[in-house]
């Protein structure tokens, strides 16, 4: 079954094989609904991306479920795969082992940042349906006004403030004590120049104590995989308090090989097809773009974080 290991002192929830993740699962949807019974708010939730297909797939489900999280933040960001470049022709090689095929180049298939934009206009055109099933569906033109660019310019870009690191910045300082869920679909450049942010402006001062101690016990990190070199030369080193969700395993039993991974008798639901037809009925303008299958990390990521939650 599921094992809490440490990571830096910290929980760390992850899961390995096949038979781990149904196991996981079920235990999932038991805590799930036992979550859903308390009283405690809605969960705060803060997506980071950087335009991957899956991330796309993923993010499309994410509005299927908006009514059930506190989305506070949808921010663009890079990783190894994903780079927009700065505009200036610098070339750039990556260090990561999986992204060495890429070579040196001045960026990589980034995708723009509108595409989030896009599918929240898609979200407005069935949003007087869904509110009248649950009127906690958020707005459009809330939700518009929470997506912010990130560090975006090269892979594991920390150096500057952006909008993106800035607007994460100011939600792990506020005064609200309701844990923030940071998924991290691409690389964790954003969220360390927030946490960078705040340690040079702050570490110097009578309060970095207390400071440092909010931050680390509102900050749930949802990780797949390392997609940057950020989370390991600079958060697990100068934050090793915050929580860390890792799902660098279980997450292949939903992203590219899940067919090797998945057992046959779940295919049928796994399928781009069969995902069509379970959320066209929600969201149909929306599902039709669903593009590789399988992918679900929103509803998996909330619903880990939930039971790791309860275990603390």
């Amino acid at each position: 079954m599921s094992t809490i290991s440490t990571l830096a002192g910290k929980k760390l929830l992850k899961t390995t094989s096949m038979k781990t993740y149904i196991t996981a699962l079920l235990i999932l949807l038991a805590t799930a609904s036992s979550y859903a019974q308390l009283s405690s708010p809605k969960p705060r939730t803060i997506v980071t991306t950087d335009g991957e297909v899956d991330d796309m797939d993923s993010f499309i489900r994410l509005l299927l479920y908006a009514n059930d999280l506190n989305i506070v933040g949808m921010v663009y960001s890079s990783s190894e795969f994903h780079y927009a470049g700065d505009g200036k022709g610098t070339m750039f090689t990556s260090n990561m082992p999986w992204a060495k095929q890429y070579g040196t180049r001045t960026d990589l298939r980034w995708l723009g940042t509108q595409w989030i934009q896009d599918y929240i206009d898609k979200y407005a055109k069935v949003y007087p349906n869904l509110v009248l099933h649950d009127k906690n569906y958020p707005a459009p033109q809330h939700l518009k006004s929470l997506v912010k660019v990130g560090n975006i310019t090269f892979e594991g870009e920390m150096e500057h403030d952006t909008e993106g690191s800035d607007f994460i910045k100011k939600i792990l300082l506020d005064d609200d004590k309701t844990p923030v869920l940071v998924q991290i679909w691409g690389g964790t450049n954003t969220i360390a120049r927030a946490l960078k942010s705040i340690e040079d402006e702050h570490k110097s001062s009578a309060q970095w104590k207390d400071i440092y101690k909010k931050v680390s016990s509102k900050l749930v990190l949802y990780l797949i995989l390392d997609q940057d070199e950020t989370y390991k030369k600079y958060v697990s080193v100068s934050w090793p308090d915050v929580n860390i969700i890792d799902n660098s395993a279980q997450f292949w039993c939903l992203a590219y090989p899940w067919k090797q991974m998945a057992p046959a008798s779940m295919h049928p639901y796994l399928e781009v097809n069969g995902l069509r037809k379970t959320s066209s009925s929600i969201m149909d303008r929306c599902s039709k773009d669903i593009f590789s299958g399988a992918m679900d990390r929103s509803w998996w990521m909330i619903s880990i974080t939930r039971m790791a939650i309860l275990l603390r």
